[in-house]
């Protein structure tokens, strides 16, 4: 027994794991080899108490009857802790496993997860971080902490083989001096080349203030982030050299006056210009870009779009090019014709990747062809009907074209009288009258004036009949006569008296009857002879009212129009072949007010005297109200058009100001914010026009004050002391004016507001327009002087517009037609769009003379 004892306080005294027993206040009673290392770290001898927060323990698993467990770290071992009490609670045991290497293995494996993550996270960040220099910040962040260093750096490679500190966390450039110098500091640190030999980009390197062995791990780390940025640099080059290629791609599509698109095999649009994305799908280029037809049918008429697909479908299988023409509603809901050319294109193996296409607007020639198709159709049947034999004799090559009833008169078919020249025309003249009808037609062709002969013609049978020949002749451009367009007509069976014999009274007053219009005759008085229709349907008065004399055909007329009438009366007694057509008001005899349509015209006797004047009164009242209705309707479209304009224009500007707070690049942010400010411009003009009341221009001043807070609250320039000072008269301008120059106003106020004054400087800036009618013409600034035709002169006032600001002004030796500037040469173009003059005065500030014209 006694054996056994000795046997088993010898295993426990020479046990590798710790073993100390306590009493329960804490005092240590035992200790094996291994326990009193433990107490040579606590610097403590069997009989002393444990340290206080281990005796709290102790005294906690006593007094709980439950062991504990937990780990302890003894300078750079660490043990797995027991504490365990009997149930007599009067001591405790504690039993521990030195299990420093396992530590160290899991450190070393939590270290590998904490790389691998980080370079999860490069990787990430890499993918998602647009601008390198803010991934090289995030990466040296990731780095230093990940390695559980206090300093990481990346130096940048300059060209000429120095080196610049790209970032770093905890580094300034006194740093590695203090490393070194600093008495009793120990450091470690490691470098990294970044890139390759042949194209080096710059180190990365870490320090740390403590002795430290980096690992292969860390070293393998360290590497594996130096590949990561340089693959992230040559990506970062590559994509924006593609960027720049995609956006001269896009550029070089939206300068091209027809819409173009490209699609891949799978029918997917890749690209297109902005032609084709807002004329043609009525949508943004993005809402275009990456759907197929089926899914822009919205936009595409389902047949339409199977012409499509079938159409692509066989360019694709085949290769090539294809050229077809097609009908398409366009954006403005207007239908036209085009004609579209596409090609496939390839990748370098020669793989067909997709088709590109080229629409074509055929519009105009379309309607041109049906026109003209129409239109000698139209002649050819019309010339059939008359009865007539219609020529046009080219004097230069004694050609005829011959047209009209030509078998019905001559006998010969259309395709043999074609054949017949001038001289051919000559020989079938009789030969009784030939030698006269020739003098009397070069009497006239050389006084290029008008011809009227009868003679008998042959026909092919060599029978004769009786023409009337009439015709003019036509000049060239050197006023020489050129040609001869002429007349025959068979006036043989013509028994004009005989066929007024035939007409009698009685249908003709049938014919009254029926009428639905009044028929009049007047004396050179303009009394009525004779009246009949529809008269007391049109004017409440019966025809013995008129004929009595006991109500005037005048009085009746509304009393606004009876100037017109006086006037046109005049008119047709001064001359013989006078026909006038006027439209006026006339007052029932009920009061109530009807229009009417009036055709009046001489009847002259044989000696060609006036016998008394004729006419014809149709009740138009319908039609007039009609045509309001219509005008009305133009209107509010008219208005609509520019409300939606307005309103898109505004979309446009938001669209932008968002996208702008997208980037950090000041430079992109300020040229997202001039592109707002211009569609500002642009949408103030249409907003100003649906407020108008004829929808055709604006009141310029009104804009210009709107334009000019949009500009001050875009700019943000509250707090600077800049005062506006306006010196302009109430002038109207045409959108085609007021658009451009708006435009102009916006670049040269907002370079004031940019550059004219900085440092919150004081300034005043100036705007002044003027006008100056056109010697000999007459009406107010921008106000059309109505021609006698009744259109609109064109507006010959001449305005001068002067801007200008007493800032800093623009650099010496500044020339406005020679400038790399995107702002001027945008003013340079829009006053050449106004047909207008700019001069710069450059001095005290800035001051700019635009001299223009409003063209509408």
């Amino acid at each position: 027994m006694e054996k056994e004892e000795n046997w088993m306080e010898e295993f426990l005294a020479n046990s590798p794991n710790l073993i100390l027993r306590t009493g329960n206040d804490g005092t240590v009673l035992y200790a094996n080899r291994t326990g009193e290392t433990l107490l040579e770290f606590w610097n403590l001898r069997a009989g002393e108490k444990l340290p206080s927060d281990i005796g709290k323990i102790v005294q906690n698993v006593v007094f709980q009857k439950k062991p504990k467990k937990m780990e302890l770290r003894a300078g750079k071992k660490v043990y797995s802790i027991t504490f365990t009490s009997p149930e007599g609670g009067e001591y405790a045991v504690i039993y521990g496993s030195d299990i420093t290497s396992l530590k160290q293995t899991e450190e070393k494996l939590r270290m590998r997860d904490r790389q691998h993550e980080a370079l999860s996270r490069l990787g990430e960040l890499a993918l998602k971080v647009p601008d390198l220099e803010d991934m090289i910040k995030e990466t040296t962040s990731l780095v230093a902490s990940t390695l559980e260093v206090e300093y990481c750096k990346i130096l940048k490679l300059l060209p000429y083989g120095s080196f610049r500190l790209g970032a770093g966390v905890s580094w300034k450039e006194e740093v590695g001096t203090m490393l070194k110098k600093k008495a009793g500091l120990k450091a470690s640190g490691m470098s990294v080349l970044i890139g390759s030999r042949e194209k080096p980009f710059g180190l990365i390197s870490v320090h740390s203030k403590e002795k430290r062995n980096f690992t292969k791990e860390d070293t393998y780390f360290l590497n594996s982030v130096s590949v990561l940025i340089s693959e992230t640099i040559e990506r970062k080059e590559m994509e924006e050299a593609l960027r720049y290629k995609v956006n001269f791609l896009e550029n070089l599509l939206d300068a091209i006056p027809a819409p173009v698109f490209y699609k891949d095999k799978e029918g997917i649009y890749r690209g297109c210009n902005e032609l084709f994305a807002r004329r043609i799908m009525d949508l943004p280029k993005e809402r275009v870009i990456g759907h197929s037809i089926d899914e822009l049918k919205e936009k595409i008429p389902i047949e339409l779009g199977a012409v499509y697909k079938k159409m692509d479908g066989q360019l694709l299988r085949k290769g090539g090019v294809q050229f077809y023409e097609s009908k398409v509603m366009c954006s403005d809901w207007v239908e036209r014709d085009f004609f579209l050319n596409k090609a496939t294109y390839k990748d370098l193996s020669g793989t067909v990747e997709g088709l590109v296409g080229v629409m074509l607007d055929i519009t105009g020639r379309k309607r041109a062809e049906e026109h003209l198709q129409k239109s000698e159709e139209r002649y050819r049947i019309i010339a059939e009907q008359t009865g007539q034999l219609i020529y046009d004799l080219d004097l230069r090559n004694s050609n005829v074209e011959w047209a009209g009833a030509v078998q019905e008169l001559t006998g010969y078919s259309y395709k043999e009288i074609q054949n017949f020249d001038y001289y051919d025309l000559l020989e079938h003249i009789h030969p009784e009258d030939r030698r006269r009808v020739q003098k009397e037609l070069r009497k006239c062709w050389k006084s290029g004036k008008k011809f009227h002969e009868e003679f008998r013609f042959r026909r092919k049978d060599g029978s004769y009949f009786f023409v009337e020949n009439k015709g003019v002749y036509q000049r060239d451009e050197d006023g020489k006569v050129c040609r001869a367009l002429g007349v025959m007509k068979d006036v043989t069976g013509i028994k004009i008296a005989s066929e007024k014999l035939k007409e009698s009274e009685e249908r003709y007053r049938s014919f009254l009857q029926n009428f639905k219009g009044i028929a009049f005759k007047l004396d050179m008085n303009f009394d009525p002879i004779f009246v009949h229709g529809a008269v007391e349907e049109i004017s409440g008065y019966r025809e013995e009212d008129f004929l009595s004399g006991g109500m005037r055909l005048l009085e009746s007329v509304d009393p606004e129009d009876r100037q017109m009438i006086l006037e046109n009366r005049e008119k047709i007694k001064s001359d013989l072949e006078c026909i006038l057509e006027h439209e006026y008001r006339i007052r029932r005899k009920d009061g109530e007010i009807r229009w009417v349509h009036d055709i009046v015209h001489n009847i002259c006797g044989p000696s060609g005297e006036i016998m008394f004047i004729q006419g014809s009164i149709y009740d138009i009242t319908e039609r007039k109200a009609a045509e309001e209705a219509l005008a009305t309707a133009e209107k509010i479209r008219m208005k609509e058009t520019h409300h939606r304009i307005k309103n898109n224009l505004q979309v446009v500007s938001s669209l932008l100001n968002l996208q702008a707070d997208k980037f950090k690049d000041e430079k992109v942010v300020k040229a997202f914010q001039e592109s707002e400010n211009r569609v500002i411009s642009m949408s103030l003009i249409h907003e100003e026009l649906y407020k108008s009341g004829d929808m055709e221009s604006i009141d310029f001043v009104d804009y210009l004050r709107k334009l000019s807070t949009e500009l001050l609250r875009s700019y943000s320039v509250g707090d600077k002391k800049i005062q506006l000072h306006m010196d302009m008269e109430n002038i109207y301008l045409g959108i085609d004016t007021a658009i451009p120059l708006g435009i102009v106003l916006n670049e040269l106020f907002s370079n004031s507001l940019k550059y004219a004054f900085p440092e919150k400087r004081e300034g005043e800036i100036l705007i002044s327009l003027k006008c100056e009618p056109a010697p000999g013409k007459e009406g107010e600034c921008g106000v059309s002087v109505p021609e006698k035709d009744g259109r609109d002169s064109e507006k010959e006032q001449l305005y001068t517009l002067i801007y200008s600001d007493n800032g800093v002004g623009l650099p010496e030796g500044t020339d406005l037609k020679e400038n790399d500037s995107l702002g001027l040469q945008l003013v340079n173009a829009l006053v050449d769009q106004i047909e207008g003059s700019i001069e710069l005065e450059n001095g005290a500030g800035s001051t700019f003379k635009i001299t223009f014209k409003d063209i509408g």
